[in-house]
């Protein structure tokens, strides 16, 4: 037994040391997804289908669906989803008679809509999903009143609420095995379905068991022709392929038209059918005819790729769109009717204006300007919206790097460029712009463009700009109009051979400039009161430098964004990951500020506290009203970390939640309404997150909805409470049911107590009060089930 003693501790000290080394990745490798309380989005990206039922047409990005009655012009978008809570949507269903709607999201979640507002939830894949077992449903089809969906293997069937899965089975032919559904349609009293490898259908009522095989061949897309059907099929290799159109009948099928391209889309209207490719919209006749309705080229790319197009009985056509979203077609014109559609993708820099979100295109590639043409998106957030939201794009100037919000109602905001401009906007409107002739942006080297890489504005309404190699780098524009130049109390090329500039950042807090660099491992306060020092000894006074040092773990480190928490605590992200100091005023006093790493729960383990975000490539941070701290990464997503017990409440992907990408470029946050603004570079998003800015009292109190009908599955909200309450929830007669605390000035809900149980109807009594106890007040809820 000795002999084994040495490789059986060898080995022990092994795994410890993989354990230790993947400790810091495996804290950002997995983690708690979105929380349920976040149920209204707002999806700032371009079209991904059509969905059409009834008078109704349904346009869906990933994370929000625009309603449109297209004989009354309504239009409403539809953004308190429930399966938003995990994923993005992949498929839209409105019913025959447009009462109701499915709506479909990646992780198997399913949602049913009525009345436009989503009713209940369906999560019985989920674990299938998540587990590889089984695809999502991406595909529904009703057949004599009974609702039918399909994932690529498994087709389920559904009970009379929409929402109850009876039978599922993955289908197979004897011939063919196991098949890969495509699409589905009904054909009379039966069930059609499009797979890769042939065209079946069911028996009579449309039952699951015994598909008959009708053809061979890869059917991507069915649409029902009132007891006829139309079919897609596609034939050649990639870059080669072709469609071929038939009509499906009871009795067999007849060829209808040959498309050199492939089909992205098939919908159906009345008597109309419309054929979708990526550059072309075309319109099948009964006889076989194809009339051309609509192409990009003719539009000088102006609606990028369709992904889906519907014509009307009316002769009105609307399409999908990548570059314009959801748009009709009138004359020449392309009116937009979603009011999330920008001109262009991807979303740099955001802020929240006074509508909704403001956002940019451009950005840094491998630390320089991409060089994209100035383009800027105003949206409108109303519901229903006022309007569709302005895109300003202009030619001249390329990259709208930073945008910051000036003092005032919100409508005024200034923008920074690539090539060296700073251009102000009052609402939709350019009414000012800077460059080197009005402004110290002369270049300081020859050849090398001025780029603006960040700005900080002041409580005044001064403006402090960091203009990488301009003479002087950090700008200073007075409330009054005058300008001054100073040189960077830093070097941003100090760490890089080529001599090149990197991104500098600037953050104003209490009368002090705080400068760090991508390029430089110093971080420089700057106070405001020792300018002139600082000016007449050249730099080398009135100002205060440190490294940035990782104490913890002993490794330099460049600094990029400061931010102070409501504590006075610094905040940065490093290249490091997220540091902190309790004592940044130690280096206003001449000495040094520790900086810490952050060390806190991952509720995705178990085994301890660990180093958060560690090494990672961090973009953005934002405080919310909760005193938490939103986190952006380059390619690992968002978190949410408590600044209190330094845990980390959230851990959010494109995978686990509507993110469009992983990528966060940039994040802005509202206290009035708790919203969270998210910029990416395939779009951008806004989210109402469980934290408000708190009251100063109980006076603005409300709990909605109010009473609880049944059928709700959601999420009660009370809104208006004052910091970290306390709600109590008991019955009348003072039993405990649940206890909550805000996180700022909202809490929500989920209708469950202490124990995870579902409580009954009844009248339900909510305590909240401060604290200290200092501050109360009582409402009633009323549940009926």
């Amino acid at each position: 037994m000795q002999g084994w003693a040495g490789p059986r501790t060898r080995g022990f000290v092994a795994i410890v040391l993989l354990t230790i080394i993947l400790l810091p990745i495996r804290t950002h490798g997995a983690g708690k997804q979105l929380n349920d309380s976040w149920i209204e989005y707002a999806s700032y990206t371009h079209a991904r289908g059509l969905a059409q039922g009834g008078g109704r047409i349904m346009a869906y990005t990933r994370g929000a669906i625009t309603d449109y009655r297209h004989e009354s012009g309504e239009l409403h978008r539809v953004s308190k989803l429930h399966g938003l809570s995990n994923s993005g949507i992949v498929a839209v269903y409105p019913s025959m008679d447009s009462r109701r709607t499915i709506v479909a999201y990646g992780d198997g979640t399913l949602d049913l809509l009525q009345e436009g507002e989503a009713t209940r939830s369906n999560t019985q894949l989920k674990l299938r999903v998540a587990s590889g077992e089984l695809g999502p449903l991406t595909h529904f089809c009703e057949v004599e009143g009974q609702l039918f969906g399909a994932s690529s293997r498994w087709l389920y069937s559904f009970g009379p609420s929409w929402l109850e899965l009876r039978d599922g089975r993955p289908i197979w032919s004897p011939g063919a095995g196991a098949l890969s559904i495509q699409a589905l349609a009904r054909l009379g009293e039966r069930l059609l379905v499009g797979t890769k490898e042939g065209l079946y259908v069911s028996g009579q009522g449309g039952r699951i068991g015994g598909l008959e095989p009708m053809q061979s061949g890869d059917y991507r897309f069915l649409a029902t022709h009132g007891q006829q059907a139309i079919a897609v099929r596609q034939e050649g290799m990639p870059g080669a392929e072709k469609s071929f159109v038939e009509r499906v009948k009871a009795g067999g099928i007849e060829p209808l038209a040959e498309v050199d391209e492939p089909v992205v889309s098939l919908m159906v209207h009345g008597s109309s059918v419309c054929i979708t490719t990526p550059t072309r919209v075309l319109q099948l006749a009964s006889n076989g005819a194809i009339t051309l309705l609509h192409h990009i080229s003719a539009q000088q790319g102006a609606t990028g790729s369709i992904s889906g197009a519907l014509l009307t009985g009316g002769g009105q056509l609307y399409m999908a769109t990548a570059r314009k979203g959801f748009v009709r077609l009138e004359g020449d014109d392309l009116r937009q009717l979603s009011p999330v559609s920008p001109e262009f993708d991807g979303a740099y820099s955001i802020i929240h204006g006074p509508r909704g979100a403001i956002f940019s295109r451009g950005g840094f590639a491998a630390g320089r300007p991409a060089g994209e043409a100035f383009g800027i998106f105003q949206s409108d957030d109303s519901n229903p919206p006022a309007s569709t939201g302005s895109g300003i794009v202009d030619s001249e100037a390329h990259d709208a790097l930073i945008i910051r919000r000036l003092p005032g109602d919100g409508e005024d905001y200034l923008v920074g460029t690539g090539d060296g401009r700073l251009k102000r906007y009052r609402g939709g409107e350019c009414i000012e712009t800077f460059d080197s002739s009005n402004a110290p942006l002369e270049q300081g080297r020859s050849g090398i463009e001025v780029v603006i890489s960040d700005i900080a504005i002041g409580p005044e309404g001064d403006w402090w700009v960091y203009a990488l190699n301009a003479k002087q780098e950090l700008l200073h524009r007075r409330a009054d109009g005058q300008w001054a130049a100073y040189a960077s109390p830093i070097n941003p090329r100090a760490y890089n051979s080529a001599g090149q500039a990197k991104r500098a950042y600037i953050t104003l807090q209490n009368k002090t400039l705080w400068v760090t660099s991508e390029g430089d491992y110093r971080m420089a306060a700057l106070p405001l009161d020792q300018l002139q020092e600082y000016v007449d000894s050249r730099g080398a006074k009135g100002v205060f430098r440190q490294p940035i040092f990782n104490e913890n773990d002993h490794k330099h480190t460049v600094g990029r964004k400061i931010l102070f928490s409501p504590r006075g605590y610094l905040w940065m992200i490093s290249g490091q990951g997220l540091v902190w100091s309790a004592h940044p005023n130690a280096l206003l006093e001449g000495g040094r500020m520790k900086l810490n790493v952050t060390i806190g729960s991952n509720p995705a383990f178990t085994w301890g506290n660990v180093q958060l975000l560690n090494e990672l490539d961090l973009t953005d941070m934002i405080f919310d009203s909760g005193e938490n701290l939103w986190v952006g990464s380059y390619a690992a997503g968002l978190f949410h970390i408590d600044l209190k017990t330094n845990d980390l409440l959230h851990y959010l992907t494109a995978e686990n939640s509507p993110l469009p990408s992983n990528h966060i470029t940039s994040l802005d946050y509202n206290e009035a309404d708790g919203r969270l603004y998210i910029g990416t570079p395939a779009g951008a998003l806004s989210v109402i997150t469980d934290s408000q800015r708190p009251e100063g009292d109980f006076d603005r109190l409300r709990v909605y909805p109010n009473p609880v009908r049944p059928g709700f599955d959601g999420l009660v909200t009370v809104d208006g409470l004052v910091a970290d309450a306390v709600v109590k929830i008991t019955t009348t007669s003072g039993d405990l049911v649940r206890e909550l605390q805000s996180n700022g000035g909202r809490i929500h809900w989920d209708l469950k107590n202490g124990h995870g149980q579902e409580v009954v109807s009844g009248v339900y009594l909510l305590f909240c009060s401060d604290e200290k106890g200092e501050k109360t007040r009582v409402v009633k809820l009323a549940i009926i089930r």
